[in-house]
């Protein structure tokens, strides 16, 4: 029988995140702070990518989430931190909606899986340690 340490750490697996974060990293993050940003909009590659990291980085997030509680509230700690680089000019301001949309998907996506687990469809496999 899992204890109640085991549940919480089972609820909580931080495997998953490791596609959206690292998505979320080299699409969004390196771009911006290599300094390839600051006029987004002179280059198209620059505009188009961080916005498409994000969007992959969220979606990745939200599908991994459906078997932990990581994912979305890593995705969530990344895209607040992110907006100090929309708000310092380092990235479009396009991006910040971009960033908002994703902030309300994953918090749906959250609240869907916290909803799962606290209603009990759904349940997370133990491993023994």
């Amino acid at each position: 029988m899992p204890t109640k340490t085991d549940v919480v750490l089972a609820h909580f697996r931080w495997q998953p995140a490791i596609p959206s974060v690292l998505a979320f990293f080299v699409l969004v993050q390196v771009p911006t702070l290599l300094g390839a940003a600051p006029n987004a909009c002179d280059n198209a590659l620059w505009f188009w990518l961080p916005i498409a990291g994000i969007v992959i980085s969220c979606g990745l997030a939200v599908a991994a989430g459906f078997c932990s509680l990581f994912p979305q509230a890593a995705w969530l700690l990344l895209a607040m931190w992110m907006l100090n680089f929309v708000n310092r000019g380092l990235l479009a301001e396009a991006n910040r909606y971009v960033i908002y949309a994703g902030i309300g998907i994953a918090l749906a996506a959250f609240a869907l899986q916290l909803w799962r687990v606290l209603t009990k469809r759904f349940v997370p496999t133990y491993t023994e340690s």
